[in-house]
């Protein structure tokens, strides 16, 4: 029978052991970030290109709001070329889907078309009657409950059309990024609620809650 030296089985078992603390250590290190979206599938990604994504969706909004800086903007002026442009966008829609993958001017493209119907939703930001979500979109909230019915109805067609935009905005980030929609979703919520300027209203988290503030 053949014996076998304990001298040449410890230095291989502690070798397996320090190699398994170490995958151990390592996995329970790695910053992940849950996007919640689905519950049920919920999207797992590094911390660095959450961060990562936020600030290509930070740059984005930025040029959306750019030249906004909380003066007050009239909402009655139909011979503006602001007015016109927001018309030429409304009539034209917008495409949710594309025949090819969408490519870089596809993605400006749409944020062209997003710049002056966040115009046009600003003084409805500003006054309650648009709140921006925590789900990225804009929506109907008539905090003062002050807007006339035809106020209210012409701030729900720009949302509809603003909130379309997005979408898209959205889908092409996600599908230009190879990463799931939800995750661009979280990241351009997050922006516009951040950069939203003072005076509109936002989602905010309180505890386990979802309120409505005014910046």
């Amino acid at each position: 029978m053949k014996y076998i030296s304990l001298n040449k089985i410890f230095p291989a078992i502690t070798l397996c052991l320090f190699v398994s603390f170490i995958a151990v250590a390592y996995s329970a290190c790695s910053p992940k970030v849950t996007v919640v979206g689905d519950k049920d599938h919920p999207v797992a990604i590094n911390a660095e290109i959450k961060i990562h994504i936020y600030q290509h969706a930070a740059q984005d909004v930025d040029e959306i709001m750019e030249g906004i800086n909380d003066e007050e903007m009239e909402e009655e002026q139909p011979t503006s070329m602001l007015a016109k442009t927001v018309l030429i966008v409304q009539n034209l829609g917008v495409s949710t889907a594309y025949a090819a993958k969408p490519k870089p001017a596809d993605k400006k493209a749409v944020i062209q078309k997003i710049k002056p119907l966040y115009r046009a939703a600003y003084p409805y930001l500003k006054k309650g009657v648009l709140g921006e979500n925590k789900d990225g979109y804009v929506e109907l909230i008539n905090k003062n409950s002050s807007a006339k019915s035809e106020e209210i109805t012409k701030a729900a067609k720009i949302a509809d059309k603003l909130n379309a935009a997005r979408k898209e905005l959205y889908q092409i980030s996600a599908t230009l990024s190879g990463t799931d929609i939800r995750i661009q979703q979280e990241a351009y919520s997050t922006a516009f609620r951040q950069k939203a300027k003072k005076g509109t209203w936002i989602q905010r988290k309180k505890g386990k809650e979802w309120i409505w503030m005014k910046k």
